[in-house]
């Protein structure tokens, strides 16, 4: 699973250039550039990046140390590590390894969200900040979006399993969790799975937040065009009005002929 975040993150930033680089020649001027600055800073850690590790690493460590207390204040039942049942060398490095393991699978996790939420900001900025010009007509669908989208959906996903991988890695927690319910007691859920899972919906609500963004990104230009259609369209009705009223010119017959192609046109077009 380790390996599996690691490889999410570097697939992140190994494309983020890449993909938005497409997107240049929609920039009016020289706002690329200045985007492109702006996209490198962002991605630089901020106090956004050790803000989210802390919010996602806090809960965890806050239960690891409730479950210590409860064991060696208040009578508790199951020894948190397994150098507290046997105090061997072995113990305390299974112990050890047990804890990089975990604190390393919260630790990238974490970062997968903060890449999710700086490529939400990213997009924000894009639809508000920035006057890019798509074109609706580029055969690589959507506006030329769709390897923005693309991208968009496997950081998503790659999240979501990455969760999923979690979860069933708590599987003692989850075991209990049945326990409770065949004995017929209260079945109480491990706080672990309640954060992980409110982690899904967090993930859930910034996916539907980007799609959204790049959606109105596309229908900004396309009511654009749609737009200079119905311009140019008005145009044209007003000539054949003019034209109507005196048919009997072979010269406005054959310009009226030429006004109805173009109409055909923009019809298509649209």
């Amino acid at each position: 699973m380790i390996g599996y975040e690691y490889a999410t993150i570097k697939y992140f930033f190994s494309n983020i250039y890449l993909i938005f680089r497409e997107l240049e020649p929609s920039f009016p001027e020289k706002q690329y550039q200045i985007f492109s600055h702006d996209l490198k800073k962002k991605l630089h850690r901020s106090w956004q990046f050790y803000l989210t590790i802390t919010v996602v690493v806090l809960p965890f460590l806050a239960l690891e140390l409730t479950d210590i207390l409860k064991y060696k204040f208040f009578n508790g039942s199951t020894p948190p590590y397994f150098y507290l049942f046997e105090k061997t060398f072995w113990s305390f490095s299974l112990d050890i390894i047990n804890t990089i393991i975990q604190y390393s699978l919260l630790l990238f996790l974490a970062v997968i969200i903060w890449i999710m939420i700086e490529l939400a900001t990213i997009l924000n900025e894009l639809d508000k900040k920035y006057s890019i010009c798509i074109n609706v007509f580029d055969s690589r669908e959507i506006g030329g979006l769709k390897p923005l989208r693309n991208f968009v959906l496997s950081i998503v996903s790659r999240y979501f399993i990455t969760l999923t991988l979690v979860i069933i890695s708590y599987e003692s927690l989850i075991e209990s969790m049945f326990s409770n319910v065949m004995l017929r007691h209260k079945a109480i859920i491990p706080c672990e799975i309640t954060i992980l899972s409110l982690m899904i919906l967090i993930g859930l609500i910034i996916f539907l937040k980007e799609q959204k963004l790049i959606s109105h990104l596309i229908d900004k230009n396309v009511n654009y065009e749609l737009n200079e259609i119905y311009r140019n369209y008005k145009e044209i009705y007003d000539k054949i009005l003019e034209i109507n009223s005196n048919l009997n010119d072979d010269e406005n017959k054959r310009e009226l002929e030429n006004l109805n192609i173009k109409m055909n046109f923009f019809e298509k077009k649209k």
